[in-house]
């Protein structure tokens, strides 16, 4: 029988059992299957799992969470009980350890259980970048239901949203992207246009667009990435094919980045940007 889930904003209005989540690895998992229980806000509201159980310079964070609407990374903690501030503490310093390399996505922090003290949610009240989601599940005559309470700060991110529209040299025209999709998008048209091999892309976007990571990561030369792997949650999960196997695409790209792929495209591969 397929399951279905429904996310409720009233349990009054009927009879439900609560179906508790055993462990907390179990939560995960139904969270990872589920990315759009991390809608958060208008501005951050296309969630999609970049990697869970990362591990980087000692720390794991649970979920990582790319918001591809507003070049934002989350950091999700995941706690099977009540939120308190020792798990703001612990989320901050997961913040503060993956946002050393980040150039140009903005990083905030998340937290999930299934209670919030009234402290914690007086706490992300007062931030700017930590936000909490309360989850619970439910069971109503067979059908899964969740509950979800959103808790977010009263100041919003000063943040730059705009989007972009791109014009191929086969003069296709894509809409409303971010600055990620955007360069993601520039390098799909190309290959579209102009099949190479995975060098000869490396060398038509060449590393030093991008400053601190691999414009494009080579799948045949070097070991594919998995969620363990710190590089993971940098990528585009959605390879590109050349001739000779498959790319990934950086995601890093934000206000102080795109601005110099956008100049190069304009200039050497026949592409409009506006």
């Amino acid at each position: 029988m397929e399951k279905k889930v429904f996310i409720i904003n009233n349990l009054s209005t009927e009879r439900l059992d609560q179906k508790s989540f055993l462990f907390e690895l179990a939560m995960e998992e139904y969270l990872i299957e589920h990315p759009e229980i991390f809608y958060l806000s208008p501005e951050l509201s296309k969630p999609t799992i970049a990697g869970y159980e990362v591990a980087k310079k000692g720390k794991r964070y649970d979920i990582v969470i790319r918001y591809d609407d507003s070049d934002t990374i989350a950091i999700f903690e995941a706690k099977k009980g009540v939120l308190d501030l020792s798990a703001i503490k612990q989320v901050r310093s997961y913040m503060a350890q993956y946002g050393i390399n980040s150039e140009s996505e903005t990083i905030i922090g998340g937290l999930i259980g299934t209670e919030i003290d009234p402290k914690t949610i007086n706490e992300i009240e007062k931030s700017k970048d930590i936000f909490a989601i309360i989850i619970n599940r439910y069971d109503s005559n067979g059908k899964e239901c969740i509950h979800t309470q959103i808790y977010s700060p009263k100041i919003k991110i000063v943040k730059d949203y705009k989007k972009y529209k791109l014009i191929d040299a086969n003069g296709f025209i894509y809409t409303d992207l971010g600055k990620g999709r955007l360069v993601y998008q520039i390098i799909k048209s190309y290959l579209e246009t102009t099949p190479c091999t995975i060098a000869e892309l490396q060398k038509v976007f060449p590393n030093s667009l991008m400053k601190k990571n691999n414009t494009i990561y080579d799948l045949v030369r070097e070991n594919n990435l998995t969620p363990d792997d710190k590089e993971y949650s940098r990528y585009f999960h959605e390879p590109l094919q050349c001739i000779d196997g498959e790319v990934l695409i950086c995601s890093q790209w934000g206000i102080r980045n795109v601005d110099k792929i956008i100049t190069y495209t304009k200039q050497n591969l026949q592409m409009d940007i506006k």
